[in-house]
């Protein structure tokens, strides 16, 4: 159960915090987090009917549909995080590239676009 709060209201508050925040001052970074939050707040949502259905000595009490749902939205932030962090990753070696002399090869024509790649398949 203190999981359950302090995940709820821990992603809440950093969704909170990106939703209110203003729009000009968002990076790319600021994106991936509030999706990464975004998705760990799906699982939390589903933690108390896996305990649950471990108290009950793994008998699922709540349905087919809400069965479904709860093993999609575990799915779902186990690759929206990793998806997530790959990104924010991806950004962190940009950042550090681009901060290199410019005897190194800093920016190609293409580097643009996989950036790009990364925000439009985010999926949140």
């Amino acid at each position: 159960m203190p999981v359950f709060v302090l995940g709820l209201s821990g992603n809440g508050l950093v969704i909170f915090t990106m939703w209110r925040g203003l729009q000009a001052k968002r990076r790319s970074a600021d994106m991936y987090i509030g999706n990464l939050a975004l998705a760990d707040l799906a699982f939390m949502v589903t933690l108390p009917l896996w305990a649950a259905y471990t108290a009950l000595r793994f008998h699922w009490p709540f349905g087919s549909v809400l069965c479904k749902l709860s093993s999609y939205l575990v799915l779902l932030n186990m690759f929206a995080s990793t998806f997530c962090l790959g990104c924010l990753s991806f950004e962190c070696y940009l950042a550090i590239v681009r901060s290199l002399p410019h005897s190194w090869p800093v920016q190609k024509p293409h580097e643009g676009t996989i950036d790009m790649e990364c925000e439009q398949t985010s999926g949140f």
